[in-house]
């Protein structure tokens, strides 16, 4: 037979062996201290689209999360939304930033021809 208390007690502990909100607040923070650098290095560069597709994938989803701030655990999900949406952004700006090294070393071996 099943031992209910035991595996309430169980689920109990496990419930706090992540701490979420930690990890949230410094998901958030280490996104906060690093957006501005990376919109001045993509201003720099000339990447105004990759500005525009910031814009629309982080910064919108942030304020439709300031506007309506739900509560609860709908409230700590739906806020992860905006810190997914900006590491899916870097994730892929990571690839794109390889491409263009790539492409400005082929530059530079073709006008040393």
């Amino acid at each position: 037979m099943v031992d209910i208390r035991r595996l309430e007690r169980r689920a109990h502990g496990l419930s706090f062996a992540v701490p979420y909100g930690v990890i949230l607040m410094l998901l958030k923070g280490a996104a906060l201290l690093f957006s501005p650098y990376m919109l001045l290095r993509l201003f720099q560069s000339g990447r105004y689209g990759w500005i525009v597709g910031f814009t629309i994938t982080v910064v919108l989803p942030f304020l439709l999360v300031w506007l309506v701030q739900p509560e609860g655990v709908a409230g700590i999900l739906f806020s992860a939304f905006p810190l997914a949406t900006f590491y899916a952004f870097t994730w892929l700006l990571r690839y794109s930033v390889g491409e263009w090294i790539e492409e400005a070393e082929l530059a530079i071996r073709h006008a040393d021809v």
